[in-house]
């Protein structure tokens, strides 16, 4: 796992245990909450529309529960 950002429209995997682990998604939007220490990287959440999910709205994942999918 990586705690770089992702980008609108990157397909994704998320890793996180939970119903959603193992399912590819791309990313739609991306939020972010600023700590106050400058030394601090942000706490990156990223909204993704999953394949082959039974939920059809996007979810919501912190950016610790995803990964690049590598070919």
């Amino acid at each position: 796992m990586t705690s770089d950002m992702f980008e609108v429209g990157e397909t994704v995997c998320v890793t996180s245990y939970g119903a959603f682990k193992g399912l590819r998604g791309t990313i739609r939007r991306v939020h972010s909450l600023a700590y106050t220490i400058d030394d601090e990287k942000p706490f990156l959440f990223y909204q993704v529309v999953l394949e082959n999910a039974s939920v059809k709205e996007p979810i919501w994942f912190q950016g610790e529960e995803i990964d690049t999918i590598t070919l």
